[in-house]
């Protein structure tokens, strides 16, 4: 028996905008006290009528170009029927037949092509509070404009499924079209999964499973693999394969590691689309198209490119500050000032973002000019490494350090004959561990070292002080 993993993707992307989608209403919702943040038009009051923001439209199309789609010119809006109590009006606005872009692709990094059938627009649902005994619904989200991106059914395992939505992440979040923020469902993956299986020179399908509302790759990748082994085991028991009309929907249960039977799934037809009467079809010039286009400075792709041909960042460095717009600007900017680029890059991703993630302070709090002020010095051999750590430190974390008095005050000495005595003295202080490195024991070297760093504050470099050392134990 041969079994393949079909699975196909749909991420609901919730566009970074002022107001909602069809109304004046702010999209700042986020932990707003429930229902507050509401108009007749979000709540789907009789009489009340939708206007598109343009914004939303700038960002779709900044993404279709960033996804390789084609970009069009005519769209329009459909109402998608259908009776959820997250659902006021009791259709959703979305692009059915004619969406703003088609026909995508990325590339995954072993070179396979995902292709992607559409990105269309549409309007976010309220939120449902599920109690004891009843639901509750905060409309606070309820219109706020989604770009829903649609993969063709070709990623073939958990793991290219994965890389495939953390790639979307990467990019859509690095042309600031979203914040892409999981926990404030920012970004969310519906996942279509099924299995093609052959057995005995016979091939069958699995009925299709729509795995919904997941917010985090982990659980991405926990959820196939979980339904790739529960459909392989419904198959083998009951011999249900794909037919018309036998499509579910399931939820992903974190807790329990489980996907969950939740309704049969509709069929398209069973939606009712039909155009949208209040909303006329979009009609974009291309000048209206070239405007959005003029907001990205740069695309992702093309950034990792520049860092890796024009300043000889490793892949895996060029990578990594190519994650988010904000590493890549900070690595832009400084880059201008500071032309030893590879420093530059391990200094950003090991100790910047280190000493932010541990102090839970913000990548702003980096002052620039002082970091480059650092730098230079450890290259000048003013201060040593360590120092400068020490330094960039206390700089980030307090705004007001000095940095030029703590590097006028952590330089290194350059008297031999203090280096020279507190070497001998670390010497005739740890004569047995000295007599340990003679047998071979050749780890207690870096222990030493660090004796002498120690009594000389930092103010001694690592290398000199290794050389000097070995000298004085082979005396």
């Amino acid at each position: 028996m041969e079994v393949d993993l079909i699975v196909g993707l749909e991420i609901h992307v919730q566009l970074k905008t002022k107001t909602k989608m069809f109304c004046s209403c702010k999209s700042d919702y986020f932990e707003k006290n429930p229902n507050t943040n509401v108009c007749p038009v979000c709540l789907g009051l009789p009489g009340a009528l939708p206007r598109l923001n343009r914004e939303s439209l700038v960002q779709a199309i900044k993404v279709g170009r960033a996804l390789n789609f084609e970009i069009n010119e005519k769209s329009r809006f459909d109402r998608k029927n259908y009776m959820y109590p997250d659902l006021f009006k009791g259709y959703q606005i979305t692009q059915f037949e004619f969406p703003i872009n088609t026909n995508g692709y990325i590339n995954l990094s072993s070179g396979k092509r995902i292709n992607i059938y559409r990105a269309h627009l549409e309007e976010d649902t309220a939120k449902s509070l599920h109690e004891k005994d009843c639901t509750l619904l905060d409309a606070n989200k309820a219109g706020m404009p989604l770009l829903e991106i649609v993969s063709s059914p070709e990623l073939t395992s958990k793991e290219e499924a994965k890389e495939y939505a953390q790639k979307i992440y990467n990019i859509v979040k690095f042309i600031d079209a979203s914040d892409c923020d999981m926990e404030k469902g920012q970004m969310r993956f519906d996942i279509n999964v099924n299995l093609n299986i052959k057995e005995k020179e016979k091939e069958f399908r699995t009925p299709i499973v729509e795995i919904k509302n997941l917010n985090s790759f982990r659980s991405l990748e926990r959820a196939i693999e979980y339904e790739q082994e529960r459909q392989l085991e419904e198959f083998m028991e009951k011999r249900i394969v794909l037919e018309k009309g036998n499509k579910v929907t399931r939820g992903w249960n974190d807790t329990l590691g489980k996907t969950i039977f939740q309704r049969n799934k509709e069929e398209s037809d069973d939606y009712r689309y039909f155009p949208d009467p209040d909303i006329p079809p979009i009609s974009l010039d291309s000048d209206f198209i070239n405007k959005a286009l003029d907001k990205i400075d740069i695309l992702p792709q093309d950034a990792l490119d520049k860092l890796i041909s024009e300043y000889k960042l490793p892949k895996e460095s060029a990578e990594f500050l190519t994650e988010d717009k904000i590493f890549y600007n900070l690595f832009s900017d400084i880059s201008k000032k500071y032309t030893n680029y590879s420093t530059l890059a391990n200094w950003i991703i090991t100790d910047v973002l280190g000493i932010i993630n541990q102090s839970g302070s913000d990548i702003n709090c980096l002052n620039k000019g002082k970091f480059v002020e650092i730098l230079n010095a450890i290259d000048d051999k003013k201060i040593s490494v360590q120092s400068g750590k020490e330094i960039l430190k206390e700089s980030i974390l307090n705004k007001d350090f000095n940095v030029s008095e703590n590097i006028n005050s952590s330089l290194l000495v350059s008297d031999d004959s203090i280096l020279d005595n507190t070497i001998k003295k670390i010497i005739d202080e740890n004569s047995d561990l000295v007599e340990k490195y003679l047998s071979g024991k050749e780890g207690v070297l870096s222990f030493l070292i660090g004796q002498v760093l120690k009594e000389m504050k930092g103010r001694a470099d690592p290398n000199v002080v290794k050389e000097k050392l070995l000298l004085f134990i082979k005396k």
